[in-house]
């Protein structure tokens, strides 16, 4: 076997070993030695950087891909070989209808496969001898290391070695960390980072912005950061840095921090839940970092929330805290668009709950206050998940009556806090694989199945007027197994008296995905049940290069989700997770995808917007 193929083997038994039988792998390989378009089909149809992708989301998707390829397998060895691939490959492909595929040149497919698994197999040798640390960008634009022509795009590795330089372009970001240990820094857009192994750890920021997680370092050999008119020392600590031509802003979120100026070698002690800003002729004084900024009310006319309010619906966005923090025109986006606002990360447990015993509540807090200045309600997301947790939790090592008061303690702690300022709240979030089985999760594996009623028994516990939903994935396009197996699950809660008040469908999809029909149904037979419905994270990502006619089949998708939402009863609110493609977690997860929102990284409303502005003025019209 040749080595492309061999690989292609290993990383399948690797990444969706959970759709292997024992003996799937062998097959395959088989399969792939014996009949070269095997190999060809799997480099035109199977995306590879989804299976190398670190992203579940994009994993989700390469599984969803191979059971599609189950009933599309070109040759009679690469049919017997995929359909051992799956667990249940009768469930798989029962009941639907083969399609035709379409091959690429077999020589432009062995080309991008032999290039796509040579980068990935020398990255991953470089790594292998444990070079000091290594960086991977987690968004689409290039981030270039000067070491002669090596450049890294999204989802690769780079190693970076003494006296690298990496840089960042305006939509990118880079997470670098190093061999060994839990050090991480993420190095933000338009930065610029030079790693130095000399005397100890060095890191020079140059321009631009990091946050580090520094694992504890001897108290004589502290990693050391410098910029150009300032020097941090640290020995262990979570930190911002942003530099500016003048001056530099540290915060210390964990830790303290020696902050010296350069110029007259002056420093201070910064500690955690301070701030210090390093500026000639300015007091070097730390400060205590605000928790809670002072909103302002920004205009809500003229956008799609003045359509969206004149029906009485909820309009939603997630929100990103920092973008909310540092942009105003994100600020005033937001304030004119929508009426509800969705926490896009800062309320998942590796966020809010970081230490066993510690909370961070100070962006909650932020996002909640800026809601209430604007008239906005605030949608919770999510109380119980199936990742995005923290190290402590998933390697705690609890047994089942410790976890389940783990869990109880959060729901109440959070929910409690906000009792009467977030009104509906994701109980529990993607408790279902997309073949109709519950994710082994950390709270599957500990408590059971039951731990999806106790999240929402100790939910209604902590706050009784609040609106309680599950939210899932693949809830508006046939042939996946979840949603079918949600609706199960959802019944059997509703019948055992679960105080479960509704159901949140997340549509992170490409055009070709939504069945309407099956939407609509899907809503209809949840609303029977006596719940209500939700759009809850809508974004429609389209494969690059993006043409007109792309972006006009991404407006009709929009426009028919939100119209089938409009026509049920039931149906609470439509939201989008994001706005903006400038800002989008696309092109991190997806790689080859982009544009999935409805305003475009110029800020410019799209064919989206405005099909979505033209549905709600029409439904207005219609009920006047």
């Amino acid at each position: 076997m040749n080595e492309p193929s061999r690989t292609v083997c290993d990383l399948v038994a690797r990444y969706l070993e959970g759709s292997l039988e024992p003996a799937g792998r062998t097959e395959l390989c088989a399969a792939l030695a014996a009949d070269p378009r095997v190999a060809r089909f799997f480099a035109a149809e199977l995306d590879l950087s989804m299976l190398l992708a670190e992203s579940y989301e994009a994993r989700d998707f390469a599984a969803h891909t191979v059971h599609e390829m189950l009933r599309t397998a070109p040759g009679p060895n690469a049919a017997g070989a995929f359909v051992r691939i799956a667990q249940r490959p009768a469930s798989a492909t029962r009941g639907q209808r083969p399609r035709t595929w379409r091959l690429p040149l077999a020589v432009a497919a062995s080309l991008a496969l032999a290039l796509g698994l040579g980068g990935w197999l020398y990255s991953r040798a470089r790594r292998a001898a444990e070079p000091p640390a290594y960086a991977r960008l987690s968004s689409s634009a290039e981030v270039r290391i000067r070491r002669g022509t090596v450049s890294l795009r999204a989802g690769q590795d780079a190693v970076l070695r003494e006296d690298d330089e990496i840089w960042t372009g305006p939509r990118a970001q880079a997470v670098l960390r190093y061999a060994g240990e839990q050090t991480e820094i993420v190095i933000g857009p338009d930065s610029t980072l030079r790693l130095c192994e000399q005397a100890g750890k060095r890191v020079d920021l140059s321009r631009g912005q990091c946050e580090a997680t520094i694992a504890r370092q001897p108290a004589d050999r502290p990693m050391v950061f410098t910029t150009p008119n300032a020097v941090a020392k640290v020995v262990g600590t979570r930190l911002r840095l942003a530099v500016e031509p003048r001056s530099t802003r540290l915060d210390v979120l964990a830790g303290t921090v020696s902050l010296a100026r350069k110029s007259d070698e002056r420093s201070v002690l910064v500690r955690a839940g301070h701030y210090a800003e390093a500026r000639e002729g300015r007091p070097l004084s730390p400060k205590p970092i605000p928790t809670t900024h002072s909103w302002e009310a920004l205009p809500s006319t003229g956008g799609l929330r003045e359509a969206a309010e004149r029906l009485g619906i909820r309009l939603g966005c997630a929100v990103d805290y920092n973008r909310l923090a540092r942009d105003p025109d994100y600020r005033a986006t937001l304030a004119r668009e929508f009426n509800t606002l969705t926490p896009e990360n800062a309320q998942k447990w590796q966020n809010i709950h970081p230490g066993r015993d510690r909370y961070e509540f100070s962006e909650t807090d932020n996002i909640v206050a800026f809601a209430e200045a604007n008239g906005m309600r605030v949608h919770g997301h999510a109380l119980v998940m199936r990742w995005q947790n923290p190290d402590w939790l998933k390697n705690g090592g609890f047994g089942r009556a410790e976890l389940i008061e783990i869990m109880r303690e959060h729901i109440h702690t959070v929910v409690g806090r906000y009792k009467g300022r977030i009104a509906l709240w994701d109980v529990v979030n993607r408790a279902v694989e997309w073949d109709g089985t519950l994710y082994a999760s950390v709270w599957l594996k500990t408590i059971g199945p039951e731990y999806i009623e106790l999240a929402f028994r100790f939910a209604r516990e902590a706050d009784p007027d609040a609106h309680l939903i599950y939210n899932e994935n693949d809830m508006a396009r046939t042939g996946v197994e979840s949603g079918e197996a949600v609706y199960a699950l959802v019944r059997d809660l509703v019948k055992r008296g679960v105080p479960i008040d509704g159901v949140g469908f997340h549509m992170h999809i490409r055009p070709q995905d939504a069945d309407l029909s099956y939407f609509a149904r899907n809503m209809a037979r949840f609303a029977a049940l006596g719940l209500t419905v939700q759009v809850t994270q809508m974004d429609v990502r389209l494969r690059q290069p993006v043409t007109g006619p792309a972006l006009a089949r991404q407006a009709e998708v929009y426009r028919d989700v939100l119209d089938r939402c409009l026509k049920q009863p039931a149906c609470g609110g439509f939201a989008l997770w994001g706005f903006t493609d400038k800002h989008s977690w696309i092109q991190r997860y997806f790689p080859g995808y982009d544009q999935p929102l409805i305003i475009d990284d110029q800020g410019r409303p799209k064919p989206a917007y405005r099909a979505l502005k033209r549905r709600l003025e029409q439904e207005a019209h219609a009920r006047r």
